[in-house]
Order: structure tokens, then C-alpha cells, then sequence
């Protein structure tokens, strides 16, 4: 069975949806993010490792509608 990886990126001004192939790159998406916004929730320079959830937690904390989601899904029909 073949499977994607759904992201999905809440945020003040909507939501964008992206879809990998990996997981890695799910999460990469969810620490470049964090790096870009970073000073929006977070003090100091963001970790080298671990970014994304961190920006996540805490913005979370301030429930401001900023939330990172990540879901897998098979494709139908695909070819195994």
C-alpha cells in the first residue's frame, strides 16, 4: 500500500494543506515554518533540531488558532 503524509497549517489567515510522500518532509515543512514565524511565539533563535514542535507548543499556548496537523493516508486505487 502506498501512503502520503497530509500537513495541515491553521493559522490566523486560513489554511494551507500539503501533501508528501514522507513523513520527513511533512516535518520539514513544520520547522521551516516555525523558523519563519519563530519570533511570533518564541524568544531567542530557534533549535537546530525540534523547531516545529516547539513553535507549535507555544503557540498552542497562547490559542491564538495556530495549529500544525499531520495525517497519513493510502491512496486509493494506487498500484502496490
Amino acid at each position: 500500500m502506498i501512503t502520503v503524509f497530509v500537513a495541515i497549517y491553521e493559522h490566523r489567515h486560513g489554511t494551507d494543506v500539503n501533501v508528501f510522500a514522507t513523513e520527513d518532509g511533512a516535518r520539514a515543512w513544520k520547522d521551516e515554518l516555525a523558523r519563519e514565524y519563530w519570533s511570533d511565539y518564541c524568544e531567542g533563535e530557534p533549535p537546530s533540531e525540534g523547531a516545529g514542535d516547539a513553535y507549535f507548543e507555544a503557540a498552542g499556548e497562547y490559542g491564538d488558532g495556530e495549529f500544525f496537523s499531520l495525517e497519513e493516508h493510502p491512496i486509493q486505487g494506487a498500484l502496490t
